[in-house]
């Protein structure tokens, strides 16, 4: 793939789950009761990917959307945020 026109990568948004216990009349997604949950495994080829794409500048925000994301475990959060700063450090070297 080309990314000649494309880039640099700013922001990040990722649905870790669609379960959400708010039931907002104006929200707009479906199966909100469904508590499926993002698996791990998903995020290290995201950021793999992200990183070895050449598309990240300096920095990049990620936003955890779509459903209630503070239904996750912080566990989850956790485990994402060192699986980020591994490919931090691989891609800075």
């Amino acid at each position: 793939m080309q990314y000649t026109n494309m880039g640099p990568v700013k922001l990040v948004i990722i649905q870790p789950t669609t379960f959400c216990n708010l039931d907002c009349d104006y929200c707009y997604l479906p199966n909100r009761q469904s508590k499926l949950q993002m698996s791990l495994d998903l995020l290290e080829p995201i950021f793999k990917n992200l990183f070895h794409s050449q598309l990240i500048d300096q920095e990049f925000t990620v936003i955890w959307h779509a459903g209630e994301p503070l239904t996750m475990p912080i566990a989850f959060y956790n485990a994402a945020f060192q699986n980020i700063k591994h490919h931090i450090s691989v891609h800075s070297n």
